[in-house]
């Protein structure tokens, strides 16, 4: 397995509904790096995410993960959607989400272990949820759900962690953690990608950005490619409007 390869893609090419949100979309993530996705509205952020992913299909172009075929490592992707995707009336409890992180893709009738329970245990101790195994997930606060889903990627022991607007709508406590553990994580040679809105937090949280607008912008290190004149590009703006510490929050939500 090569690391340094991480997600690559390849002049993607993905329509929906017979309108083309990506083309000729080409770039990579590396592991051990905290990498943002960002644009404005409509830009293909989260479309981007489910063709590497695979959950969407795709026109044209080539995705790989660590140099092979995505399929080959599906079971070492942990993927937190959009909270609005989730049917938070799924009558499930908290430890019940968490430990489905413990089932390989194609084992779901494996029965759990000492580990397994031991990893779930720990996962929501790093998330601060001890003590709501038993509460039903739609009962939860916005910010408890988020850090659930993440307690359910910790407990998976994934190589790659992928969240698409982690940070909306939550508290102040849970987007303190939720910093806290996506750092540990790329510390920990993980690949972990976010689709973010907040641009004024880039210099600060991340290390590596794709910027996106129907197609790929800029894609590398923050200090290469979030400049001024690929926000200007980006955000069909000036250079003096796209200041870097301007926008403060453009590009919420969208595809």
């Amino acid at each position: 397995m090569r690391l340094d390869e991480g997600f690559r893609f390849d002049r993607l090419r993905v329509s929906y509904g017979g309108r083309r949100v990506l083309d000729d979309t080409s770039g990579c993530f590396r592991a051990g790096r905290l990498s943002a996705i960002v644009g404005p509205n409509g830009a293909g952020k989260s479309t981007l995410v489910k063709a590497m992913l695979g959950l969407i299909p795709i026109d044209r172009g080539v995705v790989s993960l660590f140099g092979h075929p995505v399929r080959r490592h599906r079971h070492r992707i942990a993927y937190v959607s959009q909270r609005s995707d989730i049917d938070w009336s799924y009558p499930a409890t908290v430890a019940e989400v968490v430990g489905m992180g413990r089932y390989p893709l194609g084992r779901l009738w494996r029965r759990t272990n000492f580990r397994d329970r031991e990893r779930v245990a720990d996962a929501l101790r790093s998330v601060s949820l001890c003590g709501y195994e038993d509460r039903a997930i739609g009962a939860l606060s916005g910010g408890q759900q988020q850090r659930v889903f993440l307690a359910r990627a910790i407990a998976q022991e994934a190589a790659v962690v992928v969240l698409d607007e982690p940070f909306a709508a939550v508290d102040a406590v849970t987007e303190s953690l939720l910093w806290k553990v996506l750092r540990e994580m790329a510390q920990s040679e993980r690949l972990v990608i976010v689709v973010h809105h907040d641009l004024a937090a880039l210099r600060q949280r991340f290390d590596d950005v794709a910027i996106l607008s129907g197609r790929m912008i800029a894609c590398g290190s923050v200090e290469s490619a979030f400049t001024e004149r690929n926000i200007a590009i980006a955000y069909r703006r000036t250079p003096r409007e796209a200041d870097e510490g301007a926008p403060r929050r453009a590009g919420q939500g969208g595809r």
